[in-house]
């Protein structure tokens, strides 16, 4: 029998393959499309159908579809008709036929590689929404089995098994499907981030908790998530003192501080670290933004003390720096000289006095890099910046990524 490859009629036809279903809108990359042949007779009883699709007339599609069952007598052509039903069935919420459908193209053998990954995906949905999650795991498993890779699949996977309890297993797959979209610069629905960043915060993983926040918030840069990331930051685990402060200072710095609240506790840590300078330009935006009012209680009272702060704070500057600067001056004299500079916003000053401390002993070096970064920053030099923050060493390594997430958006 005389077959014909598929020409400009078969390119409009296969133009209603793509695979249908909301997991369709993130599918893996694709390969080359299969090559399908057909004979005079199933293209005539399959082009109908495809214009039925493509006129969202489903009634006429279902209609045409017996026909064309008798008519396709090949795999490519099985296929073919298969993933037009799939399309009549999706459109008409018909799970039944949705699942035979996606049995007819893994059965052709015609479907890519990528295509089975998106069809397993499928089945998984439709077994979740059936309650069948045992069919669903293993659908989803055939996925990664062929995709290891696969962002959707992996989250999909986490989501099941946090439904079946499996919090565990879920937090792991979750950090699979976010290393995974990182690494080919996608995004997955911003749900899963938050789902994936409370798993590890109520598991009190902090590290695994850091490492979501930074894909997190490098895809959905909002002052709100900013905000999330920040109270995980300093709430999950040990945080060193200067790490908080300079993580509430990250918080200001993305527009990250809600309400009075946030805008006290910045304050207040500033004083008691010794910034009252900084700690009232903190108050004075709070007020801007109609966050504080100063003449209610707590801000007041903190005003109050301050004041006599602020003016030992800057007459006090000059003679902190010729002591930290003078041959005898300590790593600690020069990072304190450092701090007081950059609580008053000199911050090209202040980034001297932290280069001075680096050279010497008894300050750590992740801090200090740290803070150099942020002075940096602030000064608008964002390539010493981001080579300062690339020293950071130690603990502080959590805290400079995610100022490092800061600095990449920053306008110049």
């Amino acid at each position: 029998m005389m077959k014909v490859t598929l020409g400009a009629a078969a390119v409009a036809l296969m133009a209603a393959t793509a695979l249908a279903g909301p997991a369709a809108a993130q599918p893996p990359a694709a390969s080359a499309a299969p090559a399908i042949t057909l004979t005079p007779a199933e293209l005539t009883a399959l082009l109908p159908i495809k214009q039925a699709v493509d006129a969202g007339n489903w009634a006429g599609a279902s209609a045409l579809i017996p026909a064309a069952r008798t008519a396709a007598r090949t795999p490519d052509s099985r296929y073919v008709l298969a993933r037009l039903e799939l399309d009549v069935a999706v459109a008409t919420q018909n799970r039944t036929a949705q699942r035979q459908a996606i049995d007819a193209m893994i059965s052709s053998r015609k479907a890519s590689p990528e295509e089975i990954v998106e069809l397993n995906r499928q089945i998984a949905g439709i077994a979740y929404d059936t309650g069948s999650l045992n069919t669903a795991e293993g659908a989803l498993n055939r996925a990664v089995d062929l995709a290891p890779n696969d962002a959707e699949s992996l989250s999909m996977l986490a989501q099941l098994n946090r439904n079946k309890n499996n919090q565990t297993q879920a937090l792991a797959y979750f950090q699979r499907a976010l290393r995974s979209a990182d690494l080919i610069g996608r995004q997955l629905p911003e749900s899963r981030y938050r789902l994936a960043l409370a798993l590890a915060e109520q598991a009190g993983q902090r590290g695994v908790a850091l490492e979501i926040a930074r894909s997190f918030i490098s895809a959905f840069p909002t002052p709100f998530n900013w905000r999330d990331v920040l109270t995980v930051f300093r709430t999950v685990g040990t945080v060193d003192p200067a790490q908080a402060l300079d993580a509430l200072r990250l918080q200001r710095a993305t527009g990250a501080l809600a309400g009075e609240r946030d805008y006290l506790a910045l304050a207040q840590a500033l004083d008691q670290a010794g910034h009252p300078a900084e700690a009232k330009a903190v108050i004075d935006e709070g007020v801007t933004k109609r966050m504080i009012t100063a003449s209610d209680g707590a801000p007041k009272a903190l005003l109050t003390t301050l004041t006599p702060r602020l003016t030992r704070e800057r007459s006090g500057i000059a003679a902190q720096l010729t002591q930290a600067r003078a041959v005898t001056g300590t790593a600690t004299q020069a990072r304190g000289a450092g701090d007081t500079l950059l609580s008053l916003g000199r911050y090209a000053e202040a980034a001297e006095l932290y280069r001075l401390a680096l050279t010497r002993v008894g300050e750590d070096p992740g801090l200090l890099n740290t803070r150099l970064a942020i002075a940096l920053a602030q000064a608008g030099q964002r390539a010493e910046a981001e080579a300062a923050f690339r020293a950071v060493t130690g603990s502080g390594t959590e805290l400079a990524a995610l100022w490092q997430v800061w600095l990449a958006r920053r306008t110049a």
